[in-house]
């Protein structure tokens, strides 16, 4: 029997420690605390790893990245995953994602992000 594919997506605000700030420093500064958060736009779903999804396993993957002013994604890397084999799928899919970016006293301003990409079977 096939099972429908779950993958949630969640936005969270990372905090400052989270991801070297110096990735993306020499291009723009990050702001730890804006007036407005970034909206997203476009966000793609992950493919679930044929592997995992023939073995019936299910897993996490925490992305750290950095929206630019523009709105676009920089720096996307995994923070931690319960397996290596999602690794690959969740940074690539947050990779293409768009944004309004965040804004501090109305002007846009780059930050920092952390989401947890879920990948579920059920």
């Amino acid at each position: 029997m096939k099972r429908p594919l779950l993958v949630s997506l969640c936005l969270v605000f990372a905090t400052a420690a989270t991801m070297p700030v110096a990735q993306a420093a020499e291009k723009r500064a990050v702001e730890s605390k804006p007036d407005v958060g970034p909206l997203p736009r476009f966000q793609a779903r992950p493919a679930y790893p044929f592997e995992m999804r023939r073995a019936g396993i299910a897993g996490e993957v925490v992305v750290g990245f950095i929206i630019t002013t523009d709105g676009d994604v920089e720096g996307a890397h995994a923070v931690r995953s319960s397996r290596k084999e999602f690794e690959k799928s969740a940074v690539e899919c947050v990779q293409k994602w768009k944004f309004k970016p965040a804004t501090k006293n109305g002007k846009p301003v780059a930050v920092e992000m952390m989401v947890p990409i879920v990948f579920s079977l059920n």
